[in-house]
């Protein structure tokens, strides 16, 4: 019974790698969406980045933070120091924030 379990899992990863490296390949623009930066998140990007890497691609990759958990700008400002620029496995570039539900917390983020 273990064997069959081992074999399930192995056929899914597979299954997943395929479809990460298919996406990739064949996109003209990636868009992935986070809340915060956890390992596995940052697992993932490092695949991504590697497989577009590896088939030269220059297509853009849109990382999209959503802190729906933070809730005030200066946690997002501190989460942006203490957290993406010394992880940041990308070039970070400065974006206009899209939404928020309060007029004075709109401005300019990363």
């Amino acid at each position: 019974m273990n064997d069959f379990f081992k074999e399930k899992s192995r056929e899914k990863l597979i299954t997943e790698l395929f479809l990460q490296n298919y996406i990739i390949n064949n996109s003209d623009i990636l868009v992935v969406v986070l809340d915060s930066l956890s390992f596995s998140e940052q697992k993932l990007l490092i695949k991504i980045k590697r497989e577009m890497d590896r088939a030269k691609l220059s297509i853009p990759l849109y990382i999209i933070h959503n802190l729906k958990s933070f809730t005030s700008v200066e946690q997002v400002k501190d989460y942006i120091d203490k957290t993406l620029f010394k992880i940041a496995i990308f070039t970070l570039e400065e974006g206009l924030k899209i939404s928020t539900k309060f007029e004075e917390n709109k401005g300019i983020y990363f």
